[in-house]
């Protein structure tokens, strides 16, 4: 059971989403490596520490705060992307699982694909949860026809039939 943290509390005399600003990402960005982990650990377990609307809608509101971040700065957006990523290898393993699930599901619904891609230059990371591009998906109506110039593909007989060459 995860337990209900509030973002809203002060850290240094700043409010958590205050730092998932935009302004307050670039701030961040602009720290020491060290000083960034700090900031980004807390802000990690206010992400991934609460119940999982609340965790989705945190995601949403930080990776479309990294994306703006990116268009301006993309080196501001590399170096938070790297600092996340490498704090999260150093979570449990279910804290990625939902990281993975969340991340997912806001880039799928949230972004188009000139979004998704900027996304995954600013955080190597999110590679491993999230396509570069959806596939599309084809259907028996949506299949084109066969062209009058196209040969027909030999039969197969015998156990032939049962091997294809890719």
């Amino acid at each position: 059971m995860t337990q209900q943290l509030d973002v809203t509390r002060e850290r240094g005399g700043q409010d958590v989403r205050e730092l998932m600003s935009v302004e307050g990402f670039a701030r961040i960005a602009a720290m020491e490596e060290a000083e960034r982990r700090l900031v980004l650990r807390e802000l990690i377990a206010a992400e991934y520490g609460c119940e999982a609307a609340d965790s989705r809608r945190l995601a949403s509101e930080r990776l479309h705060a990294w994306a703006t971040l990116a268009r301006s700065d993309l080196d501001g957006a590399r170096r938070l992307g790297c600092s996340f990523d490498a704090l999260f290898e150093e979570q449990p393993a279910e804290m990625a699982m939902r990281r993975a699930m969340v991340v997912q599901s806001v880039v799928a619904a949230e972004f188009d694909d000139d979004e998704r891609a900027l996304l995954l230059e600013a955080i190597p990371g999110m590679r491993r949860q999230v396509a570069s591009s959806v596939p599309k998906v084809v259907t028996a109506r949506g299949a084109p026809e066969p062209t009058a110039t196209a040969e027909p593909k030999p039969k197969r007989t015998g156990l032939g039939r049962f091997f294809h060459r890719n």
